[in-house]
């Protein structure tokens, strides 16, 4: 039952962080449409996946 309670555990926490890895590898042609607060990562002819944007607030 231990065995099998740590090979689920082990196969969530693969699963969560593949998408991130594949994101990072992906090449797309065409950008992305991002949601509200992201912005595609890449360039022109070689986007990635959408990511937070970064706001730097200035005092």
């Amino acid at each position: 039952m231990l065995r099998l309670l740590t090979a689920i555990v082990l196969l969530v926490s693969v699963a969560s962080a593949a998408p991130s890895a594949a994101c990072i590898q992906m090449c797309r042609q065409e950008k992305p449409d991002c949601a509200s607060g992201e912005v595609a990562s890449g360039v022109e002819g070689c986007w990635g996946c959408c990511q937070p944007v970064e706001v730097d607030i200035k005092n």
